[in-house]
């Protein structure tokens, strides 16, 4: 009787892992945004929050649809969705199956898949946009002249951007899922 070898019983391992942690990297919020302003004078202050945003992969993808950024949108879901499950099936069919020309034939067809995944990327962009963000403030100072008054405005706009718990999830699910896809070896089994 023929047996998945070890390695190839980690590899599922940790691809059936990283499929667990695409679906939360997916559907809980990958970045906050608060975008909070303030305008104040010698009279006075007034602060206010112009913008709160927490978004999933698959909210951001559902916004841009409604926007009709339809082609961004499918993108995002090809490469981030789609890219990564196919690749998951498919790897995991490979590993299981007994017939080494099939599991030859998938891996072959996964690896082809494996370039066209995004996942990397995506994580890379979303950690380079949280540090573009964090915590900057923009302070302006203006003057304005009202029936001959002058008045020091001073207009202050801070964003701070926090990576959410779906980012974390979708790092995992990467770096599981590249350890697993570069530790298998469909076809190959062993005797008992």
């Amino acid at each position: 009787m023929k047996h998945m070898t070890g390695r190839n019983q980690c590899a599922l391992a940790l691809t059936l892992g990283s499929m667990l942690l695409l679906l939360p990297g997916l559907l809980l919020p990958v970045l906050h945004l608060d975008m909070n302003g303030g305008l104040s004078s010698d009279f006075g202050q007034f602060n206010m929050g112009i913008l709160r945003r927490q978004n999933s992969v698959i909210t951001t993808i559902l916004e841009l649809q409604e926007h009709g950024q339809l082609l961004v949108a499918f993108l995002i879901f090809l490469f981030s969705v789609l890219v990564p499950v196919l690749k998951g099936i498919l790897t995991s069919v490979a590993l299981l199956t007994h017939k080494r020309e099939l599991a030859r034939k998938i891996g072959v067809l996964t690896g082809l898949i494996g370039k066209w995944s995004m996942a990397d990327v995506f994580v890379v962009a979303i950690f380079l946009v949280f540090l573009s963000n964090q915590s900057q403030p923009a302070i302006s100072q203006h003057h304005l002249q009202v029936f001959g008054l002058s008045l020091k405005l001073r207009v202050n706009i801070t964003v701070i951007s926090a990576l959410g718990e779906g980012f974390w999830f979708f790092l995992a699910y990467c770096l599981l899922s590249v350890a697993g896809f570069q530790l298998a070896r469909p076809g190959d089994l062993k005797e008992s």
